[in-house]
């Protein structure tokens, strides 16, 4: 009888230190997609602004902040989807835009309806052919 009784306390610790156990799995595995998740997040955002900034300043594109020169910015949007795909990463999707005051796409690229239930998206005041316009760009995967 005591062996019986002995036997029954070590399953019972053995099964409240397996359930323990999974516990402890469970929160590890959890925090690790967390920080997972926050590294790409962090990585698609700096993805989409530096798209931004690149239309907004970078390489003779403007004449001074946020305002657009129509033929440098009319030939990066001519060169297509994959050479805006290839740039920021491949296996993200991407839509970026410049969209006139009244709510017209004067410029896209990209597909234009993000599907994923996580998308990062970023926007600049721009001055496109002398029109106020915003700058859109928005990375998911």
């Amino acid at each position: 009888m005591k062996g019986q009784i002995f036997t029954m306390d070590l399953f019972a610790a053995y099964g409240v230190f397996l359930i323990i156990l999974m516990i402890i799995t469970a929160m590890a595995f959890s925090v690790a997609n967390m920080i997972v998740n926050r590294d790409k997040y962090d990585e698609m955002g700096a993805r989409a602004i530096a798209g931004l900034d690149y239309i907004c300043y970078g390489d003779n594109f403007t004449y001074e902040p946020y305002k657009l020169k129509t033929a440098p910015v009319q030939w990066f949007f001519g060169q297509g989807s994959d050479y805006v795909y290839n740039t920021i990463k491949p296996g993200w999707n991407y839509s970026l835009r410049i969209v006139l005051a009244n709510g017209t796409d004067a410029l896209a690229v990209g597909s234009l309806s993000p599907t994923a239930s996580t998308s990062i998206s970023f926007e600049r005041l721009v001055y496109y052919q002398g029109q106020q316009a915003k700058a859109v760009m928005t990375v998911w995967d």
